[in-house]
């Protein structure tokens, strides 16, 4: 089943263009697969980092309800 898509428009500095298209070339995609794939990645390691200070917290509410 294909995604829906949306067309973006978007201003971005060179210095970081230059690093997506760097990126883009090593992995052998393009420009917007390569911001696709990024942005995703981010905002799964965004996730992870909040299930691990949920998990953390549960940790030491554990064991100082131990004590």
């Amino acid at each position: 089943m294909a995604r829906e898509l949306k067309r973006l428009n978007m201003n971005m500095p060179m210095e970081l263009l230059e690093q997506v298209d760097d990126y883009a070339d090593k992995m052998n995609i393009n420009r917007s697969a390569a911001i696709n794939m990024l942005v995703s990645t981010s905002l799964e390691q965004r996730n992870v980092m909040g299930m691990m200070d949920d998990l953390l917290k549960t940790i030491n509410e554990a064991k100082l309800s131990k004590n």
